[in-house]
């Protein structure tokens, strides 16, 4: 769950030393609490990377870069080995630049049966988050919406994953705030959120008078007859966060 304003210590006094001294003063505090909130959204996830580590400093992409500051020993720094949650940060830290670096999902991966690694499946399902979040007309801010969206995707990754699944179709519905004091910074949502693979929709809704509790009204899809009915999609994830209640 996403809390704005809330940083997450995910990095070991080792692996933080490192990062924090390879880089210029004025740049420490936050790069150590995006890593951290970043790697906070994934813990649920078993990192699979396809490619080789991004060692070769060509590699400029961000997470590629820290990922170098972190298995690289610096002056002062403990040189290691590292431990098994240390050794899990790093191979996420690979991940996490695969994802960035994942080519567009087009039309013809959406219908092949082959499997795609799963960063590259994770880089589409952000993609379709960003574009559902926007729709939903939360007045969130920036940095919250992509928490939230981070949050949202690894929770869909990782039940894919259970699942055996590859979803290349995201929709958001049933978005509704639960009743929280005025007086708080911040107020719960919850989230529908349906996912499945372009080459097996979920079926479709025939009559909009056969089951008025299959479809939410609020669904930016529309309640017309013949939509997708997405209560019956392969995957549906309930996603909860706590939303900043005014925008900064």
């Amino acid at each position: 769950m996403p809390v704005p304003n809330v940083s997450h210590d995910m990095l070991s006094p080792m692996l933080r030393q490192r990062l924090e001294r390879s880089l210029p003063l004025e740049q420490q505090a936050v790069t150590v609490e995006a890593l951290g909130n970043l790697l906070h959204s994934v813990r649920n996830i078993t990192p699979l990377p396809h490619d080789p580590p991004p060692a070769d400093p060509a590699n400029r992409g961000v997470m590629a870069q820290i990922y170098r500051r972190l298995v690289t020993p610096v002056a002062g720094a403990p040189a290691g080995p590292f431990t098994v949650g240390e050794a899990w940060t790093v191979q996420m830290v690979h991940y996490l630049d695969e994802v960035d670096r994942a080519p567009p999902l087009g039309a013809p991966d959406a219908a092949s049966p082959a499997p795609l690694p799963q960063s590259h499946m994770h880089a589409h399902l952000l993609y379709e988050l960003r574009r559902e979040f926007g729709l939903l007309g939360f007045p969130e801010t920036y940095q919250w919406r992509e928490l939230a969206v981070n949050d949202a995707a690894a929770g869909l990754v990782a039940e894919s994953t259970r699942k055996g699944l590859q979803p290349t179709e995201v929709r958001a519905f049933s978005a509704r705030e639960l009743p929280w004091p005025n007086t708080a910074p911040t107020v719960p949502v919850v989230v529908l959120l349906a996912a499945w693979n372009a080459a097996a929709p979920p079926p479709t809704r025939p009559d909009a008078a056969s089951g008025p509790h299959l479809w939410d009204p609020s669904n930016p899809l529309d309640n017309r007859d013949g939509a997708p009915d997405l209560l019956r999609a392969p995957l549906v994830l309930q996603w909860s966060g706590l939303m900043p209640r005014e925008r900064l």
